[in-house]
């Protein structure tokens, strides 16, 4: 769409039509772009929380109803397998007894504490009765805490 001050066009003019509708442009529907156009496109840019550039843009067109959003990307089939995969691991890990200490409100208490002294290690206090933790200990206590609590969240409402 030519939008440049001082240009003519049937896209101008619908611009124009879609502002009056909103009571933004008061001027004559002649597919014009002048000041008053200018005005009301500053206008609507600040009404839907845009950047008020005066520049008519595709934000601003879908706004306005005179272009369809950009059709949402379709999750690659790499996505798809990795979720596949990992409703199969889930499946299996539900039944297995290596992973039963997973169940029940405890999981949640371990979790929390060891994300609790990883933090703190984290920023250099001690915790009493246990040995001081390198930065790296910390943030590996952090991780394994991390994945433990996705897990069994993941076991209890699935992926």
């Amino acid at each position: 769409m030519s939008t440049l001050y001082g240009h003519r066009s049937h896209e101008i003019a619908e611009l124009q039509r879609a502002l009056a509708g909103l009571g933004l442009y008061r001027g004559a529907i002649d597919g014009g772009f002048g000041a008053g156009t200018l005005a009301a496109v500053r206008d609507a840019q600040l009404a839907y929380g845009l950047n008020e550039t005066g520049i008519v843009d595709l934000p601003l067109l879908i706004e306005l109803g005179l272009a369809a959003p950009k059709p949402k990307r379709a999750k690659p089939f790499s996505d798809f397998l990795t979720g596949l995969a990992l409703r199969a691991a889930l499946a299996q890990l539900k039944g297995n007894p290596m992973v039963a200490f997973l169940d029940g409100y405890k999981t949640y208490i371990v979790g929390f504490a060891g994300l609790i002294v990883g933090a703190l290690a984290l920023i250099g206090w001690g915790i009493p009765g246990l040995p001081p933790f390198s930065p790296g200990d910390a943030l590996e206590l952090i991780n394994i805490s991390l994945i433990g609590l996705g897990l069994r969240r993941a076991l209890k409402t699935g992926p």
